[in-house]
């Protein structure tokens, strides 16, 4: 045990000092008052008195250093998906995990967890979940047990995951063994499936576009199906298909036309084979916003960079975007032509003023990507002290994003939440950044390990110009991290497509906006958001807004619940089909109204794929030095006996107390103690 303060411990001999000269200075001239022994004793009272004061405001401590032993623990995480409960019962599953508990040393501590789209309580298995999360559900576990003796990680499951990446590449510490329990039949089943469909998300009215048709089978040499397209609805093209091998993948290209004015729903359909034993799997559909304008974009490049491509790629998946590149020296763009004007390190453009002079007076919104310090000046005016920096430097960080979940100009897909975690960082200058509280951000910077405040991507506007900032270089990292764990970009196509989108949006265009899912699962609660601007453009939620729903004959209205910046209303779980709804309200003598389309389907998941994925297990648990099983009836539970290893042994934390002394009454009982006795001498001797 050791004495510190929190000021320096030479205070003391002050102290001293000071406690020796008040108690010499009260008794000075009453020496014939007391006995030689009782003006002693005073003396000492006194001093003690003020010395002990005088000490703890120094404010000492007292820390204190000890050692506690905590035993290993082992994490149990058990699938609570539905395509588990042809194979195993809840109760086995009760069963087993008793017997996981009774089999491990009394030394471990064994915590349970069940995981379907998240992870999840123990009390909450019920072998009902739509969905699987595999990967973040590991990931989870991990957070939870960061700073505790996490040993290892059972795992029962199928390896079926319709949620989140692979979960080969989830974020686990490999020096910590996963024993994988593998549940159901790995062996390929006899089956058509339509694996996916490829479109674009947006195409132009009346203009033709490609939809591309991923066709698998499995074990049905010589069999023959049909592939059918319908097109809200209606059948629009059709083809017999052959297979010549057991194991046939092939892809089919569609022209369509976007005759409809508003949401197309393509729909593809394998026809049925007697010999399947999934049918689930031979219908898969999506859903093509349909638009009537077409907006310019002219992307200014100063120098050639990979980001370009990556962007140039993902606006061009959106057909209502025309998008220009143009390079340092093109003199051929047209401001009046334009909707918005995408800038890449815009202080390399030797046109730079004179065309940002234009574009203010013009009122364009822009897109800055600033990627080093000399950026910065350049945009300044165009941030009107929505954003201030001080102390940039040509040094560079290497930034994770990370999603703010507050964010409200638009909405933004829910794999946005889970995907951005895979994006890889980016270097953005070093230095100090403000903003203002007109500022919407969508992205901060993670530096390191810490949440800062920073932006790296965020939203401005002036006047009647819109504006947005990404701070970095090497977003075309993004899309390669996403396509290499989940096989697509959407997601950053879409991040994209809506940063431009909201720029390119009139104020009359975008006065009130409807933002939703396009596809609801009927088990999932339907939410609808609204934004309203008002003639500022500034977001407001002062008039009332109602919502009109129409499902076939019936149609119902509701008034939206007005929150800080947007309206919000939950329509709860819906019956399969095609909802219209239509927003309205009234900003003083002006009507204002929006339209939209959404789908509700019976969408189960977890049983287009039941062949379990025992081989992603296999290489999981090798991964990390555990094992795997296959997990039956009569399941021996001696697979643990691998935790018994002897590197697995309890973990000693060394810790350290403290307790200030000014917290304990104790010394606030002395030193009263030690006033009223000299008190009640002083007074007993007749001298107060």
């Amino acid at each position: 045990m050791l004495i510190e303060t929190q000021y320096s411990l030479w205070l003391i001999i002050v102290g001293l000092f000071l406690a020796i000269f008040f108690a010499l200075l009260l008794y000075k001239g009453v020496e014939r008052s007391f006995k030689p022994s009782i003006l002693l004793v005073l003396k000492v009272l006194r001093f003690c008195s003020i010395f002990l004061l005088f000490f703890l405001l120094l404010k000492p401590l007292f820390l204190k250093y000890f050692t506690e032993v905590e035993h290993p623990t082992i994490a149990v995480l058990l699938d609570n998906s539905s395509s588990i409960s042809q194979f195993v019962s809840k109760q086995k599953l009760v069963e087993l995990t008793d017997e996981i508990s009774s089999k491990l040393p009394g030394s471990y501590q064994v915590k349970m967890h069940v995981f379907d789209h998240e992870l999840k309580d123990i009390d909450s298995l019920n072998l009902k979940g739509r969905q699987s999360n595999l990967s973040e559900s590991i990931s989870e576990v991990k957070g939870l047990y960061e700073h505790k003796n996490l040993s290892g990680l059972i795992l029962l499951t199928d390896g079926i995951y319709t949620e989140g990446e692979n979960p080969l590449y989830s974020d686990w510490d490999v020096q910590k063994p996963i024993y994988a329990l593998g549940v159901g039949d790995s062996t390929p089943k006899k089956d058509f499936l339509i694996k996916k469909l490829w479109v674009n998300r947006t195409v132009q009215h009346n203009n033709e576009f490609f939809v591309d048709i991923d066709v698998q089978a499995y074990g049905l040499k010589q069999e023959q199906t049909k592939l059918k397209v319908l097109l809200n609805d209606s059948l629009v093209w059709q083809q017999a298909i052959r297979v010549e091998s057991n194991n046939l993948f092939k892809t089919y290209r569609v022209k369509l036309k976007a005759v409809y004015e508003s949401t197309l729903n393509i729909k593809a359909v394998l026809q049925q084979s007697t010999q399947e034993v999934n049918t689930q799997n031979n219908t898969k559909q999506v859903f093509v916003d349909v638009v009537k304008r077409k907006d310019k974009v002219a992307l200014i490049a100063s120098q050639v960079h990979p980001d370009i491509s990556a962007i140039k790629q993902a606006l061009e998946s959106f057909d209502a975007i025309d998008l220009k590149i143009y390079d340092n020296d093109n003199q051929e763009l047209d401001l009046q032509e334009v909707s918005s004007i995408i800038f890449y390190a815009p202080s390399k453009y030797h046109r730079a003023d004179r065309l940002f002079n234009k574009i203010r007076t013009l009122n364009i919104p822009t897109w800055f990507i600033l990627t080093q310090k000399q950026d910065f000046q350049i945009a300044k005016p165009f941030m009107n002290g929505h954003l201030s920096f001080q102390n940039l430097s040509d040094e560079n960080l290497q930034v994770r994003p990370v999603l703010n979940s507050d964010f409200e100009l638009f909405s933004f897909d829910h794999d946005l939440k889970q995907t951005i975690n895979l994006y890889a960082p980016l270097l953005v200058n070093f230095g100090e950044y403000k903003i203002s509280d007109q500022t919407q951000v969508l992205l901060y910077q993670k530096i390191g390990s810490v949440d800062s405040d920073y932006p790296m991507w965020f939203f401005a506007s002036h006047m009647q110009a819109k504006h947005a900032f990404l701070l970095g270089q090497n977003i075309f990292r993004w899309p390669m991290s996403e396509y290499q764990k989940t096989e697509s970009k959407q997601v950053f196509n879409g991040l994209i497509e809506k940063t431009v989108g909201y720029l390119n949006a009139s104020s009359e265009d975008n006065q009130l906006t409807l933002e939703h899912s396009k596809v609801y699962a009927t088990d999932q609660n339907v939410n609808i958001k609204a934004v309203l601007l008002d003639q500022s453009a500034n977001l407001t939620t002062q008039p009332e807004v109602f919502l009109e729903v129409q499902h076939q004959n019936e149609r119902s209205k509701f008034q939206m619940v007005a929150h800080q910046n947007y309206y919000n209303i939950s329509l709860g779980r819906l019956a399969q089909g095609r909802y219209q709804i239509k927003a309205n309200t009234k900003l003083g003598s002006k009507s204002i109204s929006s339209q939209s389309v959404f789908n509700v389907q019976n969408i189960d998941v977890e049983a287009i794929d039941q062949v379990a994925r025992h081989d992603m297990l296999k290489k999981l648990s090798k991964k990390t030095g555990g094992q795997f099983t296959n997990y039956t009836s009569e399941f021996d539970v001696s697979f643990f006996d691998a935790l018994g290893d002897q590197k697995l042994k309890p973990k000693q934390k060394h810790k350290k107390e403290k307790r200030f002394l000014i917290d304990q009454l104790i010394w606030a009982f002395v030193i009263i103690a030690t006033l009223i006795s000299e008190w009640v001498i002083r007074r007993y001797h007749g001298i107060v």
